[in-house]
């Protein structure tokens, strides 16, 4: 997480025991049994001026939140060799933050050939120099039936050194949304509606 920019010191785990009433059977509605249920969470340590704050998962930023709950999947697959599917990365992420879970993976530090696969509306990360090859950028995109066709960067005549992303914004690869005029008609509503 401290690589990653997000400022927390430690992170502890906490345990809640909550009690609630055992159903009963019996017509009468006795409630005096009750069922323990043990919880445990993540509490957050933050240090500002010399002094420890704790914040539990729900009072953390969005992109802190998503940071934590993506860093287990991420550091397993690093680890071992797998291979993470994650739908929309830059989701509650900073964009270099996600630029950053990007080069964990294409970093000589992936000794294990761990494989990211993810989509993105981002398209600042199509232009991280020296990241993507043009075989690993690939475009989603509706044809007349409605159908997802898919295809690679690589089956357009582009330099390796070309601004991808100035491409894709003016259609030059397709996968763009086609947006029409858009206007209200309120009509005319005698009954003040």
């Amino acid at each position: 997480m401290n690589a990653a920019g997000i400022d927390i010191t430690d992170i502890d785990v906490k345990t809640e025991i909550q009690k609630f009433p055992k159903r009963s059977n019996s017509r009468d509605g006795d409630s005096s049994e009750f069922i323990e249920r043990k919880y445990k969470y993540p509490v957050f340590i933050h240090r500002h001026g010399g002094e420890d704050e704790c914040f539990e998962l729900g009072e953390e930023s969005d992109g802190t939140r998503r940071m934590f709950l993506l860093a287990f999947y991420i550091l397993d697959t690093l680890k071992y060799g797998r291979v993470l599917i994650i739908d929309e990365l830059e989701a509650s992420l900073h964009p270099a933050l996600a630029a950053f879970i990007i080069k964990l993976f294409n970093s000589t530090e992936n000794k294990n050939g761990a494989q990211l696969i993810f989509s993105t509306h981002n398209t600042g990360l199509l232009d991280i120099k020296k990241t993507f090859r043009r075989d690993q950028i690939w475009f989603m995109e509706k044809d007349s039936s409605q159908a997802t066709v898919l295809y690679s960067l690589a089956d357009f005549a582009t330099r390796k050194d070309a601004a991808v992303e100035s491409g894709y914004l003016t259609g030059r690869y397709g996968a763009i949304p086609f947006l029409t005029d858009f206007s209200i008609n309120y009509g005319d509503n005698d009954d003040g509606a």
